[in-house]
């Protein structure tokens, strides 16, 4: 029957994870998480974008270590975003991230962003020392920027990302981070220090990282291919 097939679909398995991959509401929505890193990755390199953007909405489950099937990524991301590219200084990138640290952990604030090709810490509630492939984010340099279509047309507070126009990648998010799994085998994905929060509340939290790799190691995913 067709319920039969669509379960045996949903229970394919794609790969493994090496690692649990951390969409918890109480710190997807407030801080970088692996799994935040994971998805962004995929949607920069996928799209040759500078930069990546995902709000935290998009993802509303972890992924356990262990094999991944089908069902895991569509409880992770239900939605069907596409990813599309956007073209902004840096002056408007930081704007951006502004909006992205407005909220606190108790707001569970969907749109507080993850990030790739982007690194910068929040002091004071505002996002600081922002530097873009290594480098001091330039305001006047234009970056192309990938987000997806929810976001691109004001979703989560991004009204100015909706004045700037996109261009549409035909890009499914989710059926990319499906094929990522597959081609790759075994996933290992990392807190990396992209997003440092100083604020004292953070501090008093005291919530370690999950999977965390020291700062400055950029290699997202590991591969070994299931042989």
């Amino acid at each position: 029957s067709y319920r039969v097939k669509l379960d045996a679909k949903f229970t394919e398995v794609l790969g493994e994870s090496a690692v649990f991959l951390d969409g918890e509401r109480e710190r997807i929505r407030y801080e970088e998480t692996n799994l935040g890193n994971f998805v962004t990755d995929i949607m920069r390199r996928s799209s040759g974008a500078n930069i990546a953007l995902l709000n935290a909405g998009s993802l509303r489950a972890s992924i356990d270590e262990g094999p991944i099937t089908l069902e895991g990524v569509f409880k992770a991301m239900p939605y069907e975003n596409e990813i599309v590219i956007v073209e902004l200084p840096g002056r408007a990138i930081e704007q951006v991230l502004r909006r992205a640290v407005s909220g606190t952990r108790e707001d569970e604030d969907g749109g507080f962003l993850h990030v790739s090709g982007l690194q910068f810490r929040i002091r004071a509630g505002m996002p600081v020392e922002i530097r873009a492939d290594g480098q001091p984010l330039d305001p006047d340099k234009i970056y192309r920027v990938a987000v997806t279509d929810f976001m691109a047309s004001g979703g989560d507070g991004y009204a100015l990302l909706r004045a700037k126009g996109a261009y549409r990648t035909g890009s499914p998010l989710r059926e990319l981070i499906v094929d990522t799994i597959r081609e790759q085998g075994q996933v290992r994905a990392y807190k990396e220090g992209r997003i440092v929060r100083e604020d004292p509340s953070s501090a008093r939290e005291g919530l370690k990282p999950l999977a965390y790799r020291p700062p400055g190691s950029h290699n997202f995913l590991c591969v070994r291919l299931c042989l």
